[in-house]
């Protein structure tokens, strides 16, 4: 997968993950990519962080076939442990 497509992709599960009613994070998944990407494993962000920065596909990355990190969305719980809706 290209650059263009990854980062096509990953702005499509932005538009999906926004369109329902609750409150979601993004977590970078970045394992099984390079050591550089590695990094960024797991760190969380708001929605427009990830907008506004599209740490990924990772500008720096290694891997010879082109970048595989990805996104999961996380719910945001208030403090009864209960999502928080939009």
């Amino acid at each position: 997968m290209t650059k263009k497509q990854l980062t096509e992709l990953i702005l499509r599960s932005i538009e999906n993950a926004e369109s329902g009613s609750i409150l979601l994070r993004a977590k970078l998944i970045t394992t099984g990519c390079c050591p550089a990407c590695l990094k960024l494993n797991g760190k969380e962000m708001s929605m427009e962080e990830l907008k506004r920065t599209m740490p990924i596909p990772y500008n720096k990355c290694k891997r010879e076939w082109g970048c595989n990190c990805t996104v999961a969305y996380v719910t945001v719980l208030d403090e009864n442990g209960m999502p928080i809706s939009k």
